[in-house]
């Protein structure tokens, strides 16, 4: 199993339970990292914990590492998470594949950018030509330059 699909599967009420921790129904338990509580001071999400008396927090891993006192990698196969010897050319591919969807991101977010910038440019000629006499040179010029615009927007593509 990976890191995620311990997390989906593995409830941190359960878990609480397997260390013999009660939850009571508000979702509180007594913090197991701190002493001299009266009442539960931790309070138990479904994916992850917060202590209000020591401020510890945490999901399914950090609390298997701090009650075992252990590290992640031993949390991880303790819970039934599994790690898979990758070959090199795995590892390649994967970072490749990274790669690729990093770049593709890039393109997205500029191609965002440029009409963005096209928008704003008709929007600014737009307005300048309300500004100006109709039919005078300035607004026959500036509507040649927004129909100019437009086109290369794509606003009469069918």
């Amino acid at each position: 199993m990976t890191s995620e699909e311990i997390k989906r599967s593995l409830p941190m009420a359960e878990l609480f339970r397997q260390y013999g921790i009660q939850v009571n129904r508000a979702g509180f338990a007594h913090c197991p990292f701190h002493s001299g509580d009266r009442t539960p001071s931790m309070k138990v999400y479904k994916d992850s914990y917060y202590c209000y008396g020591c401020h510890a927090t945490g999901d399914v891993f950090t609390f298997v590492e701090r009650m075992d006192d252990v590290d992640f990698k031993t949390a991880f196969i303790k819970l039934g998470g599994v790690y898979d010897k990758m070959t090199p050319l795995q590892r390649m591919r994967i970072r490749e594949s990274n790669e690729a969807q990093a770049r593709k991101r890039w393109a997205e977010e500029k191609a965002k950018e440029r009409r963005r910038k096209e928008l704003n440019d008709i929007d600014s000629c737009q307005k300048r030509l309300d500004a100006l006499e109709p039919l005078s040179n300035e607004w026959c010029e500036e509507m040649d330059r927004l129909e100019r615009l437009k086109r290369h927007a794509g606003f009469y593509d069918e």
